[in-house]
Formats: C-alpha cells, sequence, structure tokens
C-alpha cells in the first residue's frame, strides 16, 4: 500500500467530510478513494472513519492519524522539495487559486508560458469567488486581492491593484454625469456579493480623502455578471482597472468622476510554506511578476522584483 497516498485520500475525506468530496480533490474515483482509507484502516487494524449518509466522521483514532499523516505529509513534501532544490529540476504538480477575473486575465497566460517553458509541472487552476483555505482544500499557492483571507499559509504583498468607477456612456447620458461625489447617489450602483451592505466608497483627490455616499441598485456574485449588468445600462460599478481596459479604450465604458480617484486594491501571494524553496514555485512566481509587470493598472513595486528567481 502507498502510505502517502493514502494518508492524502483519508485527510481529504476528512476535509470535505464525504469519500465522494474526496474523490473530487484527489481526482480519483470514489471506490479508489475507499479503498485507499480501508486499506490504511486494515493496516493499523482499527477504525479511522465513521460512514454515514450525512458524511464520514473522525473516529478518536482518525483524529489522532490527522493529526500524525499530516506532519508525515508535510515531512515528506518537505524532503520533495529539498531534493528537486539540490537538483535543480523544474517539475511536480501546483494546485493554484485565485478570483475568476485574476485567474482568466493575469494567472492563465502565466501558467501557460510555466508550460512551455517547464513543461514537467503540472498546474490545477482553481477559480473561485471564495476564499479557498489551503491546507483543507489541498492548494500550494493562491494569488489575492484586498485580503489574504484565514488559515495557515505564508503571506507576500506584490502588488496593487488600480480601481475605477465606470459605467457605459449610453448610461451616464439617460443618468446624468455625476460632477461631484454626492452626486452618485442620483445613479445606481452594481455591488459584488461580497461588499454586501456597502453605503459609501472612498474617493481621494490630492490630499482630500472622503467617503462618498453611493445606492446599490444591483448586486452581482460574479465578475462577469457585473459586466453584464453594466453593458445592460443597470448603473456604475467599481472594478479593476486591468478588467475594463480594454472596454475604456474602445469607448464602450467611460470612467465616472475621472477627476477623483479610488484607493487602490493590494495584491497578495500564499502560498504552503512547503513550497517556497521548490523550484517550481519559484519560476511559477517568476512568470507571474512578469505578467503583472505587463498587465494594465497593475503596479509591481521594486521591493517584489526581488521573489524572482
Amino acid at each position: 500500500m502507498d502510505k502517502i497516498h493514502a494518508f492524502e485520500s483519508f485527510l481529504a475525506a476528512v476535509r470535505t467530510g464525504s469519500l465522494s468530496g474526496a474523490a473530487r480533490l484527489r481526482n480519483l474515483s470514489q471506490p479508489a478513494v475507499s479503498q485507499q482509507i480501508a486499506a490504511l484502516e486494515a493496516q493499523f487494524d482499527t477504525r479511522l472513519l465513521k460512514r454515514s449518509r450525512n458524511g464520514v466522521h473522525v473516529t478518536p483514532a482518525g483524529a489522532l492519524m490527522v493529526r500524525h499523516a499530516q506532519a508525515i505529509l508535510d515531512e515528506h513534501a518537505r524532503l520533495i522539495g529539498a531534493l528537486e532544490t539540490l537538483s535543480g529540476r523544474v517539475a511536480g504538480h501546483l494546485s493554484v487559486t485565485a478570483s475568476p477575473g485574476l485567474s482568466q486575465h493575469v494567472l492563465g497566460d502565466a501558467i501557460v508560458d510555466l508550460a512551455r517553458k517547464y513543461p514537467e509541472v503540472e498546474v490545477t487552476l482553481r477559480a473561485d469567488v471564495r476564499i479557498l483555505n489551503l491546507v483543507e482544500e489541498g492548494i500550494d499557492i493562491a494569488l489575492r486581492s484586498g485580503t489574504i483571507g484565514r488559515g495557515s499559509g505564508v503571506a507576500r504583498r506584490i502588488a496593487t491593484m488600480s480601481m475605477l468607477l465606470v459605467a457605459t456612456p449610453t448610461y451616464l447620458d439617460a443618468a446624468g454625469r455625476p460632477k461631484a461625489p454626492d452626486d452618485l447617489m442620483t445613479l445606481d450602483y452594481i455591488q459584488f456579493k461580497t461588499h454586501d451592505g456597502q453605503m459609501a466608497t472612498p474617493l481621494r483627490r490630492g490630499d482630500v480623502n472622503i467617503q462618498a455616499p453611493i445606492k446599490t441598485g444591483f448586486t452581482a456574485q460574479h465578475p462577469d455578471l457585473i459586466i453584464k449588468a453594466l453593458n445592460g445600462n443597470l448603473g456604475f460599478a467599481k472594478m479593476p482597472e486591468f478588467l475594463v481596459a480594454d472596454d475604456l479604450r474602445r469607448g464602450r465604458l467611460e470612467v465616472v468622476l475621472p477627476m477623483w480617484e479610488l484607493p487602490g486594491t493590494e495584491l497578495f501571494v500564499v502560498f504552503a510554506d512547503r513550497e517556497r524553496r521548490a523550484p517550481r514555485f519559484t519560476a511559477f512566481l517568476t512568470l507571474l511578476l512578469d505578467q503583472l509587470e505587463q498587465t494594465p493598472g497593475i503596479d509591481v513595486p521594486a521591493s517584489t522584483r526581488q521573489l524572482r528567481g
């Protein structure tokens, strides 16, 4: 029995609460995951999981196994990383997550470049609006905006995204173009789901910083829905510049209150500590920073560039 794979399947079942969830996480069939866990239980002659219609739960022995299995996997990962570093070989698997917008416009190109340059690296990209827990979801690297989220992992601020208030010319022709921050209340604000209850938006001009009142008219749960709402002339929205740069250039959108600025949103890379010395991580981070520097509206400070390999 391959104990490493069995430990991975066992921990995946504990994290997801089901064998089917573990199978999806491990990209295996459910019978294969079940067999691995059954073999592990047979090896140690003890029941590790209680199975029911509501999923699986750890037994006292299972809870003990969780701690030791995770320690063994962490040590195994450190060993693999040390051997890879010693050899200088760029290979192995990377599980990466980011928001759909960042995945499509930044990470996708970086991953394509990684695959071309280092064909022995296998990357799994999970585009999700949720902030996923690295340990529970088996993720190596996350690119996050605004917040690093909770859970274990090492976080590094790597860039700042420029944010803009935008709307279609058609909507502004009908609703009127605001001349001052208070005029935003005459427009409908298209709100992203994670910003529930937002009543104002920060603005600055020179040394003046204010909270401009806004009136929500539509709430979307996905960046693509915000774009559709904008194009449907439902209101104005706060968007990263890189997502709307092409529409602004083509005149399909325009900046609302162009004399005022929005604070930038910080970008963080969060990664499992075991990955930091792996050549595949250094190679990926280098290509990611290259892509960020080429993306309109994203500023990579000089202090970040030293992270390159």
